[in-house]
């Protein structure tokens, strides 16, 4: 390991171990207002305030929709900005700029500059992490910064951007000890983000009571709102391609992105791109789709969301935890056939786990892992709650892995889900 390796783990662990993180202590390391925030980015001089953003929100689909975007972007020739969260395997993946991670030695000096600031403040880490983004990208002079919410909306730290744009993917039932226990109440704190006089891009799949919140906010904002069905329709085919119609251009292009869920993300992003780059000539509009929609994951160093990280057998990770996207999940092993999939399920503790599991047809084997984490469900948790006796339970998230693949015959998916952070320690076994 070299010094400046030594360095960034020091600075790293200082940032986990130090300062209070949803991902490790949960909801008591949440704060509930956008004081910190707002004093934090003041004493380092509002660098929020250069950047020009696009802000998205959503149960699902927000940071897939930010990654296209930003692929989109990128096709374009801008030097685009990206923050989302939480992380899979390194701290940077939160703050990129043209699919790059941060610099470790910018990490190092921001941490080491404020630790005062930090000690007087006692911001939270997520509250840290959008700072050290809005800073990096004034630094690195970005042309477009896109900003993915963490939890909610009207009090995420990342809502004291003045954004042109606001997108808002989906609403469903997560966080609700945070953001309400109803749909509405859900969508009311999701479009906390829409700003005065913006631009609204809302997705095809949000419920209408949950649209109903979304629009008065809109028009007590004065902002413009758009569905994505009025703008754009998607195919995204088994082949690795995306049929695009969109007025009056029709367009077939390749796309990296095969989970069926994707659809619905490439339509969002499709339609807040296009919104927002009206006029456009036809010409120059199919070739930067076809280069945008080809390699999006290369491009902009998304991970985790349905990602194939093994061939023979198929090994699949994603990151899905709440029962919206575990709807996602069934149908593409429904799609796969039940009767070929294992499925190996690690879960965080304060999860509807009984609901998730039940959701899950009849599959090949299945088997339960517990992340090296705090906050994740053990296996005595997870047979307390679930009464399940068709779970193998392995402690180890690397040796379930490894009994998963032993399980599956050449023609047989291993699909790894029902969190992010199991999927994050995963991928990381095998870097």
């Amino acid at each position: 390991m070299s010094a400046l390796q030594r360095e960034y783990q020091e600075t790293i662990d200082y940032l986990f171990n130090t300062i209070p993180a949803f991902f490790r202590a949960g909801k008591t390391a949440v704060k509930k207002d956008l004081r910190n925030i707002r004093l934090l980015c003041d004493r380092l001089g509002d660098p929020q305030s250069d950047l020009k953003c696009i802000h998205i929100a959503g149960t699902n689909g927000k940071g897939s929709v930010s990654h296209i975007l930003a692929s989109l972007y990128q096709a374009s020739g801008l030097k685009v900005g990206l923050y989302t969260s939480p992380h899979y395997v390194d701290f940077r993946e939160r703050i990129k700029i043209n699919g790059e991670c941060c610099d470790q030695q910018f990490v190092i000096d921001f941490v080491s500059a404020h630790r005062d600031l930090f000690e007087e403040i006692i911001p939270s880490f997520f509250e840290v992490t959008v700072a050290m983004a809005f800073q990096y990208f004034k630094e690195q002079s970005v042309d477009l910064a896109i900003i993915e919410t963490g939890l909610g909306g009207r009090l995420d730290s990342t809502n004291i951007i003045e954004s042109q744009q606001q997108i808002i993917t989906t609403i469903g039932f997560d966080h609700m000890d945070f953001l309400g226990n109803t749909l509405e109440e859900i969508a009311g704190e999701k479009a906390g983000i829409i700003k005065t006089g913006g631009s609204v891009v809302i997705g095809e799949t949000i419920v209408d009571s949950a649209r109903e919140v979304i629009l008065a906010k809109a028009s007590e904002k004065r902002a413009v709102v758009e569905a994505t069905e009025s703008v754009v329709d998607v195919t995204l085919s088994d082949a690795g391609e995306i049929q695009i119609s969109t007025g009056g251009v029709s367009c077939t292009c390749p796309c990296d992105l095969s989970a069926s869920y994707q659809a619905d993300n490439l339509k969002t992003a499709l339609a807040a791109y296009m919104i927002a780059n009206e006029p456009w000539e036809e010409s120059v509009l199919v070739s930067i789709l076809r280069r945008g929609l080809a390699d999006i994951s290369r491009r902009t160093g998304m991970i985790g969301r349905w990602q194939q990280i093994q061939d023979s057998p198929v090994v699949i990770v994603d990151g899905a935890h709440n029962e919206q996207a575990f709807e996602h999940l069934v149908k593409e092993i429904e799609r796969r056939g039940p009767d070929h999939c294992i499925v190996l399920l690690g879960f965080s503790a304060d999860k509807d786990v009984q609901a998730l599991i039940d959701m899950l047809p009849a599959v090949k084997r299945k088997l339960f892992t517990s992340a090296a984490m705090s906050r994740a469900m053990s296996k005595e948790q997870f047979q307390e709650i679930s009464g399940s006796g068709d779970f193998e339970m392995i402690e180890n998230s690397s040796l379930a892995l490894s009994q998963a693949i032993a399980l599956a015959d050449e023609d047989d998916v291993v699909i790894c889900s029902g969190s992010i952070y199991l999927v994050g320690e995963l991928l990381a076994s095998r870097v």
